[in-house]
C-alpha cells in the first residue's frame, strides 16, 4: 500500500468515526491527513466545523492554524493559534505553530 493509499484509508476511518460522533476530536487527525495530501480546502472545512462543534478543544484551533499556515494566510493562522492558547494555555501544538 502506498503512502497516499494509506492516508486515504485513514481519511475513510476518520470520516466514519465523525459520522458516528460529530463531536469527536478525530476531526484534528482528519484535517491533518487532508493537509498531508494537499487537500487544504477539505482540511479547513473539517477543522472549522470541528471547532464549531467543540469550541473548548484547543487542539482544534491549532489544527485550524496549521491549515491557514499551509495556505500562507499567516494572520488567520496566528489568530487561530492564539485562540487555542486562550482555551488552553498549555496547548503545545499552538506554541509549535507560533514558533514555525
Amino acid at each position: 500500500m502506498t503512502d497516499q493509499a494509506a492516508l486515504t484509508a485513514k481519511i475513510d476511518e476518520y470520516k466514519a468515526a465523525l459520522a458516528q460522533d460529530p463531536k469527536s476530536t478525530v476531526f484534528v487527525a482528519l484535517a491533518d491527513t487532508y493537509r498531508q495530501l494537499g487537500q487544504v480546502d477539505d482540511a479547513l472545512e473539517v477543522a472549522l466545523r470541528g471547532t464549531w462543534e467543540l469550541p473548548q478543544f484547543a487542539e482544534g484551533f491549532a489544527a485550524v492554524g496549521r491549515v491557514y499556515y499551509q495556505r500562507k494566510v499567516t494572520g488567520k493562522a496566528e489568530a487561530a493559534f492564539f485562540k487555542a492558547l486562550s482555551v488552553d494555555q498549555m496547548c503545545v501544538p499552538a506554541y509549535k505553530g507560533l514558533a514555525a
